[in-house]
């Protein structure tokens, strides 16, 4: 065993006047109070001293604590009593007071002093000695003490007394890690600390973290890394929250373990949700891709249907739609704008005007761009004027608009079909208007009929018309159609009561010496059955004159002649009017007037008058010679035979 004494002149000089007072405390006879068990081995715990015997570390009401930096506590010796080995304000120690004296740690290095009231300070790390703790807790080496000499805190394997003293494991360290903020969706990135431990490498320690709100913080959100004594801690709150968690951080080595705990903060952040726009065919939504929305704040969209379609439905987020912008109520959460669009419609209206229709008669719905048809129909005797609107065309009786934008009518115009009413006029007469006339439908027409002098209408037929007068008015036209006049020589003339009464027909005359009650007297052409003897009836010199009127006095009859009937004008002068009753003739020549061609005569009573030509006697010896007369008489017969033509 190691002999001899350690110079320790400074530290008693520092610690004279501690000395002299734990020498009165001595004399109270009294242990210090004890301090807790410690962590020294209960079985490993004795150190000694062959002038004090053994050193207890752990005894009865005592123990000695073995700390990171510095050792606390009391150990026993049977000797010397109560050893102190450190000052009550906790290592480590600076010694250089009174009251800051102790054991001191320094990885496995001990330094520094306890302090024993019957044996003085015991130095720790003495020259020639110094006591160590090994990884494994074992203590080892040599302590001075001034009053019992060295202390010995291990034995010799040759030694006959086995001994040691050893510490229990110690506890690993951790570095504080300050109170934290971060915003709510943040992180608290990579937090570095330290751990240490001095009997388990840094290395193979095993360190956790947990927090008292798994809600804010989940354990699977708290995450260690690092290596050695160099580690982080990052800590992942759960989205769209906000509080406080308290987050404890443990370091073991098998067996002990050390903890930390720091309070992290989240604070609110308003969240940021995804509007997305979806719009349906025939149409837009604008912006037209996804947007990023603050909680509780609104967005809008800007809705264009497509040319011709309109807006149907806008839907979603909560939202209201104005005019074209449909605005998002307060978003909390991802929502989806949806945009409807529906085909605009027009009104197609049908108008027909009178004396027609179109079919359908009503109005009619058509979708934007789209046609429809209406079949025109006019009445009977109608035709279609025009249809016009809505751009369209027709084709036959089928009206087909064209590509339909906006409302719009479709007007149908009707006119009367129109015929041709063709005016014939035979001879001796006409018709006014003379040309064909051109009239509508249901209406009527009308003619003057106007026969020429001496001649009367005989007829007027033809379009369902009536005669009135000179007028002739036909029915209501339906189709083309002729009007047909005939005129008949004019043989009536009205007779009123006067006396002289005269009377002109066309070649006849009739002149009354008193006429004592009206009527007519007609003057009519005939050819006679037989010529009077020696006489020849020329042609068209022949008439039946009749009446109705009454009168008393003999009537003057006078008829006209033309000289291109006669045989032989040598004879005119002998020309004479003939009466024919009870089936002869009667001659009642009273003149005979060659300049005007008019013969006349007197009679009592009516019936067939004819101027009679004498003819000459049979000679057959005589040659016909072609004297001036029958020259005159040829060249009258043709200018007659003109006249008539003419007429």
């Amino acid at each position: 065993m190691k002999s001899g004494n350690e110079n320790n002149g400074m530290l008693r000089a520092l610690w004279a006047g501690m000395v002299a007072v734990a020498i009165l405390c001595i004399a109270a006879g009294a242990a210090w109070a004890a301090p807790a068990t410690g962590n020294v081995s209960a079985t490993d715990r004795y150190a000694w001293s062959e002038t004090a015997g053994w050193t207890d570390f752990r005894p009865e009401n005592g123990g000695v604590t073995v700390r990171d930096a510095w050792l606390s506590g009391y150990a026993w010796n049977e000797s010397v009593g109560w050893i102190k080995l450190g000052a009550d304000g906790g290592g480590p120690y600076a010694n250089d007071s009174a009251t800051d004296w102790g054991v001191n740690r320094s990885g496995t290095a001990l330094s520094g002093y306890a302090w024993s009231e019957a044996a003085g300070w015991i130095h720790f790390a003495p020259s020639g000695g110094g006591v160590t703790v090994d990884a494994g807790g074992g203590f080892d080496g040599w302590a001075w003490s001034d009053g019992i000499g060295w202390i010995h805190f291990a034995s010799p394997e040759a030694a006959p007394i086995a001994y040691a003293l050893a510490y229990e494991n110690g506890a690993p360290t951790v570095a504080d890690i300050a109170d934290l903020q971060i915003a709510e969706d943040g992180t608290t990135g990579a937090i570095p600390f330290t751990v240490g431990d001095l009997e388990t490498a840094a290395g193979t320690l095993i360190v956790t973290a947990a927090s008292n709100n798994t809600a804010l913080v989940p354990s699977g959100n708290i995450v260690v890394g690092g290596g050695g004594a160099d580690r982080t801690l990052t800590v992942i709150p759960a989205a769209n929250k906000h509080g406080n968690a308290t987050v404890t951080v443990t370091v073991s080595d098998g067996t002990r373990q050390a903890q930390h705990a720091f309070v992290l903060t989240v604070t609110s952040v308003p969240d940021t949700y995804t509007v997305t726009p979806s719009a349906g065919d025939h149409g837009a939504l604008d912006p037209g891709t996804a947007q990023g929305v603050t909680e509780s704040q609104a967005t809008s969209f800007t809705v264009t249907p497509d040319t011709g379609y309109h807006i149907d439905t806008v839907t979603g987020c909560d939202g209201t739609l104005s005019g074209s912008t449909y605005t998002t109520g307060a978003v909390t959460e991802n929502c989806t704008v949806s945009a409807s669009f529906s085909i605009d419609t027009f009104t197609v209206t049908p108008a027909a005007a009178e004396h027609g229709s179109l079919a359908p008669d009503t109005a009619q719905t058509i979708d934007y761009n789209a046609t429809t048809s209406f079949t025109v129909t006019p009445e009977t005797g109608y035709h279609v004027v025009t249809v016009t609107g809505c751009g369209g065309t027709l084709d036959g009786s089928t009206y087909t608009t064209g590509p339909v934008t906006e409302s719009c009518t479709v007007e149908a115009f009707f006119a009367p079909d129109t015929y041709t009413v063709t005016p014939e006029a035979g001879a001796y007469g006409r018709i006014v208007p003379g040309g064909p006339q051109s009239v509508d439908h249901g209406q009527s027409a009308s003619f003057t009929v106007a026969p020429h002098t001496d001649y009367a209408i005989d007829s007027v037929t033809g379009c369902g018309g009536t005669l009135a007068g000179s007028t002739y008015t036909t029915a209501a036209i339906t189709g083309d159609c002729t009007v047909s006049a005939t005129f008949a020589y004019d043989t009536l003339r009205p007779v009123d009561s006067g006396t002289d009464v005269n009377l002109t027909l066309p070649k006849v005359s009739v002149t009354f010496d008193e006429v004592t009650g009206g009527g007519a007297v007609t003057a009519t052409p005939v050819e006679t059955p037989a010529a009077p003897a020696n006489f020849r009836l020329p042609s068209g010199a022949s008439y039946e004159i009749a009446t109705t009127a009454s009168f008393s006095g003999p009537v003057e009859v006078c008829i006209g002649y033309d000289e291109w009937q006669l045989a032989d004008l040598e004879r005119e002068p002998k020309l004479r009017l003939f009466h024919r009753t009870d089936g002869g003739w009667t001659d009642i020549t009273t003149t005979v007037d060659t300049e005007a061609n008019i013969v006349c005569g007197e009679t009592t009573s009516f019936s067939p008058f004819s101027i009679a030509e004498p003819t000459p006697p049979a000679d057959p010896t005589r040659v016909p010679v072609m004297n001036g007369w029958w020259l005159l008489g040829a060249l009258g017969a043709g200018l007659g035979l003109l006249r008539r033509r003419k007429e």
